[in-house]
């Protein structure tokens, strides 16, 4: 996962984090059989994508019946700072093993919104100096445009694995 900083975090901080539980695979069967767990303290709106011929899923709609791009978005309180996704996948008859799934994600830092956080008390050291980047273009944009746009600026964070 690539940071916004060149300053590396911890591992057990605050950090976005996608990964597999019970993944199991049928070769018999063509199927492989995985739990998504999607962690991200601090942070909102997620959205999730990978391609798959996805046979099943938790969510309300039947998958499509095909291999296709699949865009999951998410959008909980904050405070609710994990969600999951069970998933089963069609692997190509041709394959002798199950293929790793790369999974794209990205979301908005909750605390790294401006003008909404001018003011508040940031904890996050990084997350302070996001939001002063923020600061800082708004005022370039106000400059520069004479005050002649109301801007909403966002933090993000994105990255992908491959599980």
């Amino acid at each position: 996962m690539r940071l916004s900083s060149s300053k590396r975090r911890k591992p057990d901080e605050h950090t976005f984090k996608v990964s597999a539980l019970n993944d199991t695979t049928d070769l018999s069967a063509g199927t492989r059989s995985l739990t998504l767990r999607i962690d991200h303290p601090g942070v909102i709106w997620t959205v999730i994508a990978f391609d798959a011929h996805v046979l099943a899923w938790n969510l309300d709609d039947n998958p499509p019946d095909h291999f296709v791009r699949h865009h999951i978005k998410e959008a909980s309180f904050y405070g609710t700072d994990v969600w999951y996704l069970d998933l089963i996948l069609k692997i190509p008859s041709q394959l002798r093993e199950s293929p790793k799934l790369k999974i794209n994600f990205i979301g908005t830092k909750e605390s790294v919104q401006w003008p909404a956080k001018r003011g508040k008390v940031i904890a996050q050291e990084e997350d302070r100096r996001d939001l002063a980047l923020l600061e800082e273009i708004h005022t370039w944009l106000k400059h520069k445009t004479d005050d002649s746009v109301d801007a909403m600026l966002f933090g993000t964070i994105g990255g992908y694995v491959h599980i």
